[in-house]
């Protein structure tokens, strides 16, 4: 079951609607620790390596290093990683909780981590280009395959055209791929596993 997608089958649904027979993968979402480690990679800022001493994990500026490797203070958890549902480091924990509660939301859209991560894939994403000049469809199409690993569907595709392109939002375009690429960071498609 664990190698199944998560996509419904109609006929499956009837002959088992509540998936008793495990006729597909129930979604997931990403651990807070992978979510961090992706957050980065997409951007290219991901310290790929092994080993070394703890470091903080709310530092200022943030350190790229894999999130394994962060300190965790058994007295004070951080609030990052108690939102995202992190074992408490006080007990033996066998199965974290699993919530979907609305600071989770609020922290994807409020977080300067992820407002800095966006920023960081938005520059990455159009400084991997053949050409000087990627067009906005091409970077639109680069910053998906960065956060969800497929091209966007035409409608996808229209949507966001019309969003960095519009005239009405007053904001110069780097900061316009920012918010895009900010968009695509807080969806669900990029924290859950199908």
């Amino acid at each position: 079951v664990y190698q199944q997608a998560s996509v419904e089958r109609p006929a499956a649904r009837l002959a088992d609607p509540d998936n008793r027979l495990l006729w597909r993968m129930p979604r997931q979402r990403l651990e807070v620790e992978a979510m961090r480690d992706a957050m980065l990679a997409v951007g290219g800022e991901l310290d790929h390596r092994m080993g070394g001493r703890p470091f903080e994990l709310l530092s200022d500026p943030i350190t790229p290093r894999r999130t394994v490797y962060a300190f965790v203070n058994r007295d004070v958890v951080s609030p990052f990683m108690s939102t995202f549902d992190a074992a408490n480091p006080n007990a033996c924990t066998a199965k974290r909780p699993d919530t979907t509660v609305p600071q989770q939301a609020l922290f994807a859209l409020n977080s300067n981590f992820i407002q800095d991560r966006a920023a960081a894939m938005a520059k990455l994403a159009a400084a991997k280009s053949d050409s000087d000049d990627k067009t906005d469809a091409e970077m639109v199409m680069a910053l998906y395959r960065r956060a969800f690993a497929r091209e966007p569907s035409q409608d996808e595709l229209e949507a966001a055209l019309a969003f960095v392109e519009s005239k009405e939002v007053k904001m110069d375009k780097a900061h316009r791929w920012q918010q895009f690429a900010h968009a695509l960071l807080a969806a669900n498609e990029f924290v859950f596993l199908d």
